[in-house]
C-alpha cells in the first residue's frame, strides 16, 4: 500500500537560471521537458508517483508563479553560495516560498553555511546535485511535502481559537504588522475594528457557560468570512487590509445588524444578542498597540453610549463619528 495516497501526481516548480539542475532533475524523473512547460511524466510501472514540471529562471518569478499556478513544491537551484546570495532579496523570497510551499535547495557545490542558512529560512531539505540519485530525489520531494503539511497543520492549530474556529491572538502584533506593511507598500488603506458582545456576562450568569460557549460559536460563524481574531472572552478584532474607514464602517454596521436580526437558537432557547464596536484607520507608522489603544477608546465610547452601536474615528479628527 502506498503510504502517500494523496501524492500520486506531484507538481514541481524548478527555479534554475542555468538549466543545469532542471535538466538533471528531469532526467532523474524520466522527463525531457523544455523550460516553462508542464507535461505529465509517464513513470515506470513500479513507480506510483507521476510528476509535472514547470521551470522559471529566478526566485522573483517563482514567487509570482506559485501565487498564480497550482504547485505542490519548489526546487531551488544554487550554482554556488556567492551567486545565490547575490540575487536581490533572495532570502526574503526563499522565506516566502518556504512559508507557502515545501522548498528544497539543490546545490552544485556543497556549502554548509548556505545549507544551514536556507534551512533557517524555511527550506525543508538541501541536496547535492552531483550525488543525488532518483530514489534520494523522490524521497526528499515526498517527505518534504509531508513535513510541510504537518508544519502547516501545527501552525494553524496554534493560531486558531478552538471554541470559535477564528484566529486567536497568538502572533497578532506580527500579523497586524505584516498586513500593515503590505498595505503601505501597495499604497492601500487599512482599518481596524474591535467588537465586544453586549451584556455577555449576563448570558453566562443566566444560562450557564455551556450556553455562553454556544453563543460564542454562533458568533464565530457570523465572523468566519472576515479576518477576525478572538482577543479573549467576548472581545474580537477585525483586521481590514485594503479597507478605508468608510468601507470598514459599512462592514461593521452590517455585522452589528446581522447579530441583532438573528437570535441565537440553542435547543428551546432563543437568545437575543448585540455588540458594540469601534473602528479606526491604521496609520503607516502604527504598531498593533497604537491602533488597538485608539480603537479601544472608541469601543468604550460605544458601550457607554448605549451599546449596540459603532463609533469610528479617522485619526486626526476632533470627535467620534456617530
Amino acid at each position: 500500500m502506498d503510504p502517500f495516497p494523496d501524492l500520486q501526481t506531484i507538481k514541481l516548480l524548478i527555479v534554475d537560471r542555468t538549466n543545469t539542475a532542471a535538466a538533471r532533475v528531469k532526467t532523474l524523473l524520466g522527463q525531457s521537458v523544455s523550460s516553462r512547460q508542464s507535461i505529465p511524466n509517464q513513470q515506470p510501472p513500479t513507480d506510483a508517483t507521476a510528476f509535472q514540471i514547470k521551470q522559471v529562471l529566478s526566485m522573483d518569478q517563482a514567487v509570482q508563479c506559485y501565487a498564480e499556478a497550482d504547485v505542490d513544491m519548489v526546487l531551488v537551484h544554487a550554482l554556488d553560495q556567492e551567486a545565490f546570495v547575490a540575487e536581490p532579496d533572495v532570502f526574503k523570497h526563499l522565506a516566502a516560498l518556504s512559508d507557502a510551499l515545501p522548498t528544497v535547495l539543490v546545490l552544485d557545490q556543497p556549502s554548509e553555511t548556505l545549507a544551514v542558512e536556507s534551512i533557517q529560512y524555511g527550506a525543508q531539505d538541501v541536496l547535492s546535485l552531483a550525488s543525488v540519485d532518483r530514489t534520494t530525489l523522490i524521497r526528499s520531494i515526498r517527505y518534504s511535502i509531508l513535513r510541510h503539511q504537518k508544519m502547516t497543520r501545527l501552525r494553524s492549530d496554534a493560531q486558531t481559537d478552538p471554541l470559535t474556529g477564528l484566529f486567536n491572538r497568538r502572533n497578532l502584533p506580527q500579523r497586524f504588522g505584516d498586513l500593515a506593511r503590505r498595505c503601505v507598500r501597495c499604497d492601500e488603506p487599512m482599518s481596524l475594528a474591535l467588537f465586544d458582545l453586549d451584556h455577555f456576562k449576563a448570558v453566562n450568569d443566566h444560562y450557564g457557560h455551556v450556553v455562553g460557549d454556544e453563543v460564542l460559536r454562533w458568533v464565530g460563524q457570523i465572523f468566519k468570512s472576515l479576518h477576525v481574531v478572538r482577543l479573549g472572552g467576548e472581545e474580537f478584532a477585525i483586521l481590514m487590509p485594503g479597507q478605508d474607514l468608510g468601507s470598514a464602517c459599512q462592514v461593521v454596521e452590517s455585522v452589528l445588524q446581522r447579530l441583532v436580526s438573528q437570535p441565537v437558537l440553542i435547543g428551546d432557547l432563543s437568545i437575543q444578542i448585540s455588540a458594540s464596536a469601534g473602528v479606526v484607520n491604521v496609520l503607516p507608522a502604527d504598531r498593533w498597540k497604537d491602533a488597538y489603544v485608539a480603537c479601544d477608546a472608541l469601543l468604550l465610547d460605544a458601550k457607554s453610549g448605549g451599546r449596540n452601536r459603532c463609533r469610528s474615528l479617522h485619526r486626526g479628527d476632533l470627535s467620534p463619528q456617530r
